[in-house]
């Protein structure tokens, strides 16, 4: 008798923790915190009905802890506020938006789900996640705001929408276990930010879109692992080093680019291994330090429409 009594004690302290660590609430929007009573205690969050900022405040100042978030059954509404800023000095947030750091630094945060209504996850929303390793919902997203994903070195792998316009400055910076980018679905995709996928040491496949128009500054530089590299005919606006420290990248066909009149400054500098280049034949000016030390390039084809090198454009080859 004593044994079932200790035995029926144990499954109830286990249930007990289970239900501790599982929260599911139905609420409007602004009803998280009162729905919540106080008890931060759960591991996992489950939100059901209408949410704005407010109860993304709830959760950034209550629920750091959190490892799992589902947002899939809720919509995310439109907040105005007259009178207070909430994450910083905002007073305005959009409808399908995850605001602007509404989970930055939470580390122990794993699991995402987002409703398939939104439309843009802004800047630093999810910065610093260390432990983030799965993001659902993306299907309608068309912003990547700056900073969004950076820092989230468990993040091996993200499906970008096919409504994608737009991946800011440093949106995955750092993201060291991103093994492959697949942007070719993106038929709206225009701009790809600075640093935006900088430092992603285990990036190893990359492709772009034929509408893609702007890479600026390093958006992949120090990509070490990544190995060729086939840029789309829509390009025209590349800034500096854009693939800077690419230690293993190999090969480079840019042939498609037909109106990219100028390859800016350290664009494939430190670029050890790279050996075999394509250029676009519509390319005039070659900046500087373009192949500034490419160790293992011993032949490349200049346009005969190049008028221009800079200095230090092919020096330690």
């Amino acid at each position: 008798m004593f044994r079932k009594t200790i035995s029926f004690l144990t499954v109830l302290c286990v249930a007990v923790m289970a239900v501790a660590q599982d929260k599911i609430v139905n609420i409007e929007c602004g009803g998280l915190e009162e729905a919540l009573a106080g008890d931060y205690s759960f591991k996992s969050l489950t939100i059901k009905g209408s949410i704005d900022v407010r109860d993304f405040v709830c959760i950034n100042n209550n629920a750091t802890a959190i490892e799992s978030i589902d947002l899939s059954g809720c919509s995310i509404e439109l907040y105005d506020s007259r009178d207070e800023q909430y994450l910083g000095i905002h007073t305005h947030f959009e409808a399908g938006e995850i605001p602007p750091t509404a989970f930055l630094g939470f580390t122990n945060l794993k699991t995402v789900k987002l409703p398939l209504t939104v439309k843009s996850i802004a800047e630093g929303a999810f910065a610093g996640c260390e432990s983030l390793v799965s993001v659902t919902g993306c299907s309608s997203i068309e912003s990547i705001g700056d900073f969004a994903f950076s820092g989230c070195v468990a993040l091996d792998e993200v499906e970008f929408s096919a409504a994608l316009r737009r991946v800011g400055d440093y949106a995955f910076d750092k993201c060291t276990t991103l093994g492959r980018i697949d942007l070719s679905n993106c038929s709206d995709l225009a701009y790809i930010g600075v640093r935006a996928f900088a430092q992603n040491t285990q990036l190893s496949s990359i492709k772009l879109p034929a509408c893609l128009t702007a890479i600026r500054d390093a958006a992949f530089a120090g990509c070490g692992a990544l190995e060729s590299v086939i840029l789309p005919a829509g390009i025209v606006d590349m800034g500096e080093g854009v693939f800077a420290a690419c230690t293993q990248l190999k090969s480079v066909d840019m042939s498609q680019c037909r109106n990219m009149e100028e390859l800016p400054a350290w664009t494939f500098s430190a670029c050890s291994n790279l050996m075999y280049v394509e250029l676009p034949q519509s390319l005039e000016i070659i900046g500087e330090g373009a192949f500034g030390h490419c160790l293992s390039l011993q032949t490349i084809a200049l346009p005969a429409s190049v008028n221009r090198l800079h200095d230090f454009a092919f020096a330690g080859c």
